[in-house]
């Protein structure tokens, strides 16, 4: 794999400045609709609060606050705010998508088009992919070393009885076997990491993109993890900086001022706003391995 291209392509998304742009003023436009409507479902449901908070009546607001009737308010916030929430989170992954299509697009690689049912599809391969990664689906001989580990366990508990010492060194068997099982469970989401962008890519079902993950990806797995970490070393140092800059920024700024919750504000604006950018470099990250895996043979 050539891992400076890979590097030097996760922060390509900077070249294609208008689309970008498009996409990165969508996350800013969700992020600032979902904190006005978590807002306006608190003020609808503690209204009362907050109008004596704002009126300075400490005592009846912490009257109100031990009151019964406030857990019946508290818990209808808390279901309205888990909806509200899981509809921001669609939205996000919705627009994580188009993100990822303008990615393949950048590399002259297809992109399939996208609508609603899509999307549902591309959260729910992200389940289904998991389970297959535990359950050791593409290669089911993997799963003798976690039938092997809960024996172990098993015997390690009954042998407390007998011997302790046995029993210690069945359970580091136990503990050992886990272990191994745990590399396994890693190694086959590593081979079915870009089943997302295979089902991205074409119109092609759940199971034909986890099948081709597994086949491309044959043989590449180690070249994959280090592609992954020297990408990901790099996004973080720059983002690092980035915030390191910032930071510094907002201390001179707070020490002039004298507000000390501004640096908290600006921080938290801060990270709302790189969110987005480091969106885009992990997606083009993404899309810079895939294109290498593919355009080499599987290895037996």
């Amino acid at each position: 794999m050539d891992y400076g291209g890979i590097v030097k392509l996760s922060f390509a998304w900077i070249n294609h400045k208008r689309e970008s742009a498009k996409y990165v003023l969508l996350f800013y436009l969700l992020s600032i609709l979902f904190f006005v409507g978590l807002a306006g479902i608190g003020l609808v449901f503690f209204q009362n609060l907050i109008t004596l908070a704002l009126a300075g009546n400490t005592a009846a607001l912490l009257s109100a606050v031990q009151s019964p009737s406030i857990i019946p308010a508290f818990s209808g916030f808390l279901l309205v705010a888990v909806f509200w929430s899981l509809v921001y989170g669609l939205a996000v992954t919705f627009v994580s998508v188009l993100v990822y299509l303008f990615a393949l697009r950048s590399r002259n690689l297809p992109a399939a088009p996208v609508n609603t049912i899509k999307v549902l599809k591309y959260i729910l391969l992200g389940v289904v992919a998991e389970f297959a990664a535990l359950l050791c689906v593409f290669n089911l001989k993997f799963l003798l070393v976690l039938f092997a580990a809960i024996i172990l366990s098993a015997i390690a508990l009954f042998s407390v009885l007998i011997s302790p010492i046995v029993a210690a060194l069945f359970g580091i068997f136990a503990f050992l076997a886990f272990f191994a099982f745990l590399i396994i469970v890693v190694y086959n989401s590593i081979r079915l990491g870009l089943a997302p962008i295979v089902f991205l890519s074409r119109n092609v079902k759940i199971s034909t993109a986890l099948k081709e993950s597994w086949v491309i990806t044959r043989g590449k797995v180690l070249e994959i993890i280090l592609a992954s970490v020297v990408g990901g070393i790099a996004i973080y140092v720059l983002f690092y900086v980035a915030s390191l800059i910032f930071s510094i920024f907002t201390t001179i700024l707070v020490f002039v001022s004298g507000i000390v919750y501004l640096q908290i504000g600006l921080n938290l604006l801060f990270s709302m706003l790189i969110s987005p950018l480091q969106i885009f470099s992990f997606a083009f990250l993404s899309i810079a391995i895939y294109a290498e895996v593919i355009a080499s043979p599987s290895k037996k």
